[in-house]
């Protein structure tokens, strides 16, 4: 019994003081597909990574029949051992082409915050500036849409901090490698490309997206390297309002 029961704390250890810390973890990618001026898009999903768990809200509208704003919110955790929240806002352009094809390409700005938790008594937080570009080519149907884009992001890491009133032995030598890795590579460029796939109906869709986050050159610190994400995907377009009021009666009449 007394050999079961060290072998079952050993591997407790070795599973408590494996990389189940994460510092980053990227969101999915806006991919809106805009036609013409005045659409708008809605996308409630939930999402996983190699160890990260989140869901998401982005929307996005086009002001023009070539500009088109986007945004998004991103909450996730880890289990336990580490929680956040992210969201960003951004703006470019889109052209369709041959009927079906969009080409798109937004640029912003995003801004994080993350938790990660050793023990009840010992925290690492970090903050971080995103920076990002993200060209896409699509082919959107009434029942179907396909698209392949790539993110391209610089990320800024400030906010680091580390509470730690009573080090713990068991934990102590990973936060402060951890803690190190981090206050000596604040700055990173990675690559997220991505897959998107949604199927049904022209006013609403079942979206299904893969991506994954690659640092440019050695990876610095601990992150989530993969976002998979599914969700309902809502489009609105002004075209439409005659037949929206006419299916909920907002005509005025009598």
């Amino acid at each position: 019994m007394k050999r079961i029961f060290f072998i079952s704390i050993a591997i407790s250890l070795l599973w408590a003081t494996s990389c189940q810390h994460k510092y980053y973890a990227p969101n999915g990618h806006i991919v809106p597909i805009f036609q013409q001026k005045n659409e708008a898009r809605i996308l409630l999903s939930k999402s996983m990574g190699n160890d990260v768990r989140g869901q998401e809200i982005q929307a996005a509208y086009s002001i023009t029949n070539h500009i088109g704003i986007v945004g998004a919110t991103h909450s996730a955790n880890v289990g336990s051992f580490a929680n956040g929240f992210y969201y960003e806002g951004g703006v470019g352009g889109f052209k369709t082409f041959k009927n079906h094809f969009v080409l798109e390409c937004y640029g912003g700005y995003g801004n994080g915050r993350v938790l990660n938790n050793f023990d009840y008594e010992q925290q690492i937080r970090n903050r971080f500036h995103k920076y990002f570009i993200q060209p896409s080519i699509a082919y959107s149907s009434k029942y179907f849409d396909f698209a392949l884009s790539s993110r391209f992001v610089k990320l800024n890491l400030y906010g680091l901090s580390k509470w730690q009133p009573s080090p713990s032995k068991m934990f102590q030598q990973k936060l402060t490698d951890d803690y190190t890795q981090l206050q000596n590579n604040k700055n990173s460029i990675l690559i997220e490309p991505g897959f998107t796939l949604r199927v049904g109906w022209k006013y609403l869709k079942i979206q299904t997206q893969l991506s994954a986050s690659l640092f440019v050159g050695r990876q610095y610190f601990s992150i989530d390297e993969s976002n998979v994400n599914i969700g309902a995907y809502f489009t609105i377009s002004a075209k439409d309002r005659p037949a929206y009021k006419s299916a909920f009666n907002f005509n005025k009449s009598e």
